[in-house]
């Protein structure tokens, strides 16, 4: 894999100028969607708009890489069934019933049909999925794939609803990705987003070695200005912003996040403190963080 000229142009709002948030270090082995990927040679950097704040992985891992692994992995590789109430589909489904105009949702990404399940029956269900198991999971349990990606929708087919949810974050170029979903949408239609937050305290506290950006498969991040700003700029209004950890968690699970980020924190701060086995464990991404609060639903309507 060549590495890439340094990026001139914010690929979310146009600016110049970029902050160099250091290093990205990818998980051993290293996968995609479960499926190993060879970046062998290649070192990865966090680097920042400073105009809108949209995060990005430098150099980009390209496409077509990513692609070939997506449609490889296996249908359960994000979870055959996730608990409802864990992954907040109950928050997600009140919070789109609310303002939608219409019941035709369209799930980008749409992996097994696991997420449309906590839509009811009076719902038409469409999903768009590289993943070849996943996707024949998915039309087993109802769900209408059209194909692999956005592009397979024909012209003039319109939804009411369009998730987004664990999607974004996989996408190098935001703007044109954002417009395809506006087109693909009825008047009215609304856009519900479910990703990282970029600026969400323990992103910061824990800089470039946070979990969420040291998977692999995460290419671009978020903060509310900058997908609020890409939102706005392709024909957007926005509806609710909120906060929230990946998943509901119980305090124990809540305690032990913490507790093993900030001896990781500390080990690298340290320089593992002399120790070769500690220093062995600081040269991998940081642990899981899955109960902090450093996702957002974000959703916004076709004006």
């Amino acid at each position: 894999m060549e590495r890439s000229a340094e990026p001139i142009h914010c690929r979310a709002c146009g600016a110049d100028g970029f902050e160099n948030l250091g290093r990205i270090v990818h998980g051993e082995p290293t996968l995609v969607a479960g499926v190993p990927i060879d970046l062998h040679g290649v070192e990865f950097s966090l680097r920042r708009c400073k105009t809108c704040g949209f995060a990005f992985k430098h150099p980009p891992i390209p496409v077509e890489k990513l692609m070939e692994c997506y449609a490889k992995s296996g249908a359960g590789n994000w979870g055959f069934d996730p608990d409802p109430y864990m992954r907040r589909l109950d928050q997600i489904t009140q919070m789109i019933s609310r303002h939608a105009r219409g019941k035709r949702v369209l799930d980008i990404g749409c992996n097994n049909g696991a997420v449309l399940k906590a839509f009811g029956d009076e719902w038409e269900k469409f999903g768009v999925e590289p993943g070849r198991e996943a996707a024949a999971l998915a039309r087993k349990r109802g769900v209408n794939v059209i194909g692999d990606t956005l592009q397979a929708i024909p012209p003039g087919q319109k939804f009411d609803v369009a998730l987004a949810i664990d999607v974004v974050e996989h996408i190098e170029d935001p703007v044109p990705f954002f417009e395809k979903v506006r087109s693909c949408l009825s008047p009215g239609g609304v856009l519900a987003v479910i990703t990282g937050d970029s600026r969400a305290p323990t992103a910061r506290l824990m800089g470039s070695r946070y979990w969420y950006f040291c998977l692999t498969e995460h290419v671009s991040f978020y903060c509310r200005r900058a997908i609020t700003g890409i939102a706005q700029r392709v024909g957007f209004e926005t509806l609710e912003y909120h906060r929230i950890s990946h998943r509901r968690s119980t305090l124990w699970q809540k305690v032990r996040c913490a507790v093993m980020n900030m001896a990781f924190l500390l080990a690298v701060k340290t320089h593992g403190l002399g120790l070769p086995v500690v220093q062995r464990a600081t040269r991998r991404g940081a642990p899981g963080w899955i109960t902090a609060r450093d996702h957002m639903i974000y959703l916004a309507r076709v004006v």
